[in-house]
């Protein structure tokens, strides 16, 4: 039975395509080294930084962050059937070691292979209303505007604050004060590290007039699905709306019955779903208890394509305790532990792979475990999921059997 080795990555994923392959691991033949610095003639930098086999020497690859080597000599032997092949990989001959174990291939030469994923990064473009009604007082002393202000970009307690190394942030604040287009948008573009000009943008503005919410959620989730990100892998792509009041449309911006009221929560109702349907989910916060239950309830079904009969969740805030809390809840929801892995995992090998969090070994396929969303993109669920988001460093390994990895 194979017995790979775990690479070890701080948040990121090392995958290995032979058994017992890893850092400092010996293979067989006792006289070699596999993934160290104590190969015979080694390269002087070998132990050296890297983030990828080009910032190590020639005779040297990329471990774990570290320049490492199994073998130096390109055609020497490496282990019993085994030679050096290019950057001091030991390509190992087919046979099995004691037991069962050691370097066993499926068949062929069979080259060590390591990749390293990138976590896969939500966008999160927070929708926030700056209707006249936001500058009321949310508890005495504190109106709803500041409490919203803290909530997001407290220098210590922000959700946005903390999470902006994680998470790629922008915001949009809307409201139809009369004076040109309706509605009236101001938005900073998401971007990582975005909490100081998403501050600025909170501290230059202040609640006026009402609250076009369809009208404003549509070009935002258009835009949102539009442009594409630049840095991170591109996860999930969603939108907080943070609203205190019902909605009312450009056209009729002070709905005087419940036809009229309604015609306004179609409007937003309508501009949910469309985005839902570009892959844009949307999730409802509401600050005060002034919109109605129901309401809240299908926006939040169609800004996430809940069927009927089921109910998505939405959040009420009454203090700013609960503001912080559903922000809180709603934004690390949508870190889905995806990680992009930049080799393909062959089919029929999935099974093959060993993934642990912290040392402690994941199931493939277990709701709490892992799986592989695609050849690449390796998944974190359920309990794995929640340790991995909960921890400050949390460290994710990985390996697969012989074969498991194809470019």
């Amino acid at each position: 039975m194979r017995r790979p080795i775990v690479l070890a990555a701080l948040l990121s994923v090392s995958v290995a395509s032979c058994g017992d392959c890893g850092g400092g691991a010996s293979n067989p033949d006792a006289s070699v080294v596999i993934g160290s610095c104590e190969v015979p003639n080694v390269d002087p930098k070998c132990g050296s930084i890297c983030s990828g086999d080009p910032d190590c020497p020639a005779t040297l690859y990329c471990l774990t962050k570290k320049c490492v080597a199994d073998c130096v000599g390109v055609g020497t032997a490496c282990s019993s059937g085994g030679k050096c092949a290019e950057r001091g990989h030991c390509v190992v001959s087919p046979g099995p070691g004691p037991d069962g174990g050691g370097l066993v291939p499926d068949g062929g030469d069979c080259p060590r292979v390591s990749v390293t994923p990138t976590e896969l990064v939500p966008t999160v473009q927070l929708l926030i209303d700056r209707s006249g009604s936001m500058g009321e007082d949310f508890v005495p002393g504190t109106s709803r505007w500041n409490a919203l202000k803290k909530a997001l970009i407290d220098p210590a307690e922000g959700v946005v604050t903390k999470l902006q190394a994680k998470v790629r942030f922008g915001a949009t604040l809307y409201t139809n004060d009369g004076q040109g287009s309706c509605p009236d948008l101001n938005a900073i573009d998401p971007k990582m590290g975005n909490a100081a000009d998403i501050k600025n943008l909170l501290d230059s503005n202040f609640p006026g007039a009402d609250t076009p919410t369809g009208e404003a959620l549509d070009p935002v989730a258009q835009k949102l699905h539009d442009n594409v990100p630049i840095e991170g892998g591109d996860g999930p792509r969603i939108i907080v709306l943070a609203t205190d009041g019902e909605p009312d449309t450009c056209a009729n911006p002070n709905p005087i019955d419940q036809i009229e009221l309604k015609a306004a929560r179609d409007v937003a109702l309508a501009a949910a779903r469309k985005g839902f349907q570009l892959g844009i989910q949307t999730h409802v916060l509401s600050v005060g208890s002034q919109v109605a239950l129901a309401h809240l309830q299908d926006l939040a079904n169609a800004g996430t394509g809940t069927p009927s009969g089921n109910n998505a969740p939405y959040y009420v805030a009454n203090d700013p305790a609960q503001m912080v809390g559903a922000f809180d809840t709603i934004i690390k929801g949508v870190r889905n532990c995806g990680f992009s892995l930049n080799g393909t995992v062959a089919a029929g090998k999935e099974d093959t792979g060993l993934v642990t969090l912290d040392g402690q070994p994941l199931a493939y396929g277990d709701p709490d475990g892992w799986r592989l969303m695609d050849g690449k993109t390796l998944e974190l669920q359920g309990t794995a999921c929640s340790t991995f988001k909960e921890a400050d460093k949390p460290t994710l390994d990985a390996s697969f059997g012989c074969g498991g990895i194809i470019n």
